[in-house]
């Protein structure tokens, strides 16, 4: 299995693409597969895929898979490991991406597995996305930001979140 895996993430070819996307779709038979190796095989071949600047469809269906990946690699992975690709997600070039990267950033904390301040307040620099022309964008934002919020706590909220986004 793990040489197909490799075969598939690797895989260059014209028609790569349909295949790497249903290799994610079944991301969570392989995360059981693979066991205590998701983080050292699986999630290193499937985060490539955000490499693949040509194929928009291949790097939102990373984003719509990664959350079920992240519940089995646990908070501390996925907040070092996964969210500097979701960060990746957010400032990309096209708004179906961007859009699934709001999404998966919501899914990841609404789960509590990316709730440390440092990256929680990390996510604060993409307020300006309260403002894209986009209203699917500017929605999944303001989403992402209420979930946030909730995760923080009204206190913390108050103090550290409503002054960075006030500008927005």
């Amino acid at each position: 299995v793990r040489r197909w895996v490799v075969h598939v993430t690797t895989d260059q070819s014209e028609h790569a693409s349909l295949s790497k996307r249903a290799l994610l779709q079944e991301s969570n038979k392989l995360c059981s597969f693979f066991g205590n190796d998701v983080l050292s095989f699986f999630l290193p071949q499937i985060l490539a895929f955000l490499n693949e600047r040509k194929d928009w469809e291949l790097r939102l269906a990373l984003l719509e898979h990664l959350v079920v990946v992240c519940q089995n690699i646990g908070r501390a992975a996925t907040e070092e490991y996964v969210w500097p690709c979701v960060e990746i997600g957010l400032v990309d070039a096209n708004e179906r991406v961007a859009h699934g990267a709001l999404f998966c950033l919501s899914k990841l904390v609404e789960l509590g597995l990316v709730s440390s301040r440092p990256v929680l307040m990390q996510t604060l620099k993409y307020g300006v996305l309260l403002l894209h022309p986009s209203p699917d964008i500017r929605d999944a934002a303001i989403d992402t930001f209420v979930i946030i919020c909730d995760c923080m706590g009204a206190p913390d909220c108050d103090v550290y979140v409503i002054p960075q986004l006030r500008p927005f």
